[in-house]
């Protein structure tokens, strides 16, 4: 359920997007899976964007898993810095792993792309 900080959240992400094209966001862990939630609502409900989504802490096959239908939204590319290392090697359509998140330079590329 989302409440009344995540909703917050959601509405300054929707705001700032549009002035800055990305966002960070940094949330005690407690409230991680809730924010992961709102994103991923937020993501799917604005089909006429673009979302490129950087995943460094969890993997794309864990969000696959837990949001199955806003990873297979065509509107959402996924770059996953930490598949690789941990040994994963199923290749989605739209998911592109880099080796590692300090290959920076690689990742600001995919980014860019």
């Amino acid at each position: 359920m989302v409440d009344a900080v995540i909703e917050g959240i959601r509405e300054r992400v929707a705001s700032a997007i549009q002035v800055n094209q990305s966002v960070g966001i940094q949330v005690p862990e407690n409230r991680h899976g809730d924010l992961l939630e709102a994103l991923f609502d937020s993501m799917c409900r604005n089909t006429h964007d673009v979302w490129t989504y950087v995943t460094v802490s969890k993997t794309f096959d864990y969000l696959s898993k837990v949001f199955k239908e806003g990873t297979r939204n065509g509107n959402i590319k996924f770059i996953d810095c930490i598949s690789r290392a941990a040994g994963i090697t199923d290749i989605p359509t739209n998911c592109i792993f880099i080796e590692s998140p300090v290959m920076l330079e690689k990742l600001l590329l995919e980014i860019l792309n």
